[in-house]
Order: structure tokens, then C-alpha cells, then sequence
């Protein structure tokens, strides 16, 4: 089979919807199937991932890449992208985790077109959640991992941190709501320390929140993090805490 994936993001870019991405490419190409990326990120990699990636496509060379394909997997709704297999009649996989996952209120016309899609296209849901947020069916397949790289560790090495939390985009990931239910702990006698992994535009805004309520010898901002060094800092903790949609991240 030939699959196309619509990823808005991709990397070299760090992100959720980056990583799961290339966790679907390669598992497909692993699984004898043929594949190609299709993103808006632009780069100068040169690294060899087993198949093609089609970055900042013009007209033509998207409409190529569908007419290519055998199915048409979006890893989060793009319309940019999705034209070409509606009009081309490819059938459509659309895997929901993104800010369009919420009842359309007001006019909203980008969001209330994209609810309208979803009716009309095979739908995956990354959570209960999620799929509660559409009038249509969806298969709710939770958001993969590097099983090879995050794996039980049997070792009986104590864990010193209390709470780490990942995330690409602080505030939007719900940093801000964790900061202040520190504090709220802390009210109560309770002082579990955390280290917040990973980087974006409200990285000094996060440090002054934490600087505010006075959570400084609480809070670690470790920056970001990936591959080998992340799952060392992950077992390194007791608790690892993830937004909805990552709670299919296995207990490292």
C-alpha cells in the first residue's frame, strides 16, 4: 500500500505530533508498506528515513503526491493538504489531536469546515476525549512510542525527582495550571518537587510564574530534551505527568 502522511510539523522540528508522526512513518515502512511525508517544515536535512519527505509542497507536487498514494493519513486536520484526496476521491484517515478538537462557539468557519469534514472521512480519535468532540464515530487509537527506547527499567535505582512534565509550548500544554497547583500543595504541607522538559515562547514567562509564587527551589526548567538523555531524566523521577492525548506513554 501506498501511504501519504499530512504532518503540518515535522522534524527536525521536537514536538508531539512531529514525533508521532515519524513513529507511524517508520512503522509503516517497517510493516512493507510504501510511504511519504508531506509538511509544512522546512529544513535542509539530509537524513536518510527510509522514505521520501515532501517539504512546503507547491500545487502540482502535492497533487502528485496524492495521486501517488493509496490512502491519505493526516496526523491532525489540514485542509491545506486535504483538498487534493477529497477532490481526487483517495480515501481519508484523519487522526485528531488538535486545537480543533473542541465544539466550534461563535462563527469560527475554519473550525466549524473542519467539523464538517470530519463527518465525511474515516476518523481517529487519541483519546475518549477527543472523539467525544465530534458528531461522528471515531476509532480511538492512543498516540504511540519508541517501545525500543522507552521500556520498563528493572534496574533498583531510587528515583530522587518527585514530577516531570513535557511539553513543547508551556502555557498552551498547561504548565501554568501545574505551577499553581504546586503552590496550592504547598499550602498544605506538601512540597513534591518537578522539572518541566522542553523549550517555546513562554519559557521566561514559566520561570516568572514559578519566580512569583515562590516555587524556585521547587521547579526545575531542564530545557529540552530527547532520545537517550530524555528517558535517562524520565526514570530519574517517580511521577511522569503528560497533557491529554500522552497518556498512552507507558510508566518508565
Amino acid at each position: 500500500m501506498k501511504i501519504l502522511i499530512s504532518s503540518h510539523a515535522f522534524a527536525p522540528n521536537i514536538g508531539g505530533i512531529e514525533t508521532v508522526t515519524g513513529l507511524l512513518a517508520a512503522e509503516f515502512v517497517q510493516l512493507g508498506q510504501l510511504v511519504k511525508v508531506v509538511t509544512q517544515t522546512p529544513s535542509d536535512d539530509t537524513e536518510d528515513r527510509g522514505y521520501p519527505v515532501i517539504r512546503q509542497p507547491s500545487v502540482s507536487e502535492l497533487v502528485s503526491a496524492v495521486r501517488w498514494c493509496d490512502l491519505l493519513w493526516q496526523n491532525n486536520l489540514s485542509l491545506r493538504t486535504l483538498w487534493p484526496g477529497l477532490l481526487l476521491r483517495r480515501p481519508v484517515v484523519i487522526s485528531h489531536q488538535g486545537s480543533y478538537c473542541r465544539a466550534p462557539a461563535g462563527i469560527a468557519l475554519v473550525e466549524r469546515l473542519k467539523h464538517a469534514v470530519v463527518r465525511s472521512t474515516t476518523s481517529v480519535a487519541i483519546s475518549k476525549a477527543v472523539a467525544a468532540c465530534f458528531n461522528t464515530d471515531s476509532t480511538v487509537i492512543p498516540n504511540p512510542y519508541d517501545a525500543r527506547r522507552f521500556s520498563p527499567d528493572s534496574s533498583t535505582e531510587e528515583r530522587p525527582g518527585d514530577l516531570v512534565f513535557s511539553a513543547d509550548w508551556f502555557r498552551k500544554k498547561g504548565s501554568d495550571v501545574l505551577l499553581e497547583a504546586l503552590a496550592k500543595l504547598r499550602a498544605h504541607g506538601l512540597s513534591p518537587k518537578l522539572t518541566i522538559v522542553g523549550a517555546g515562547p513562554e519559557f521566561t514567562a514559566m520561570e516568572q510564574m514559578a519566580e512569583a509564587l515562590e516555587l524556585n527551589n521547587q521547579v526545575i526548567f531542564a530545557g529540552l530534551k530527547r532520545d537517550e538523555e530524555l528517558v535517562i531524566l524520565l526514570r530519574k523521577h517517580k511521577f511522569s505527568l503528560f497533557r491529554q492525548g500522552m497518556t498512552s506513554l507507558l510508566e518508565l
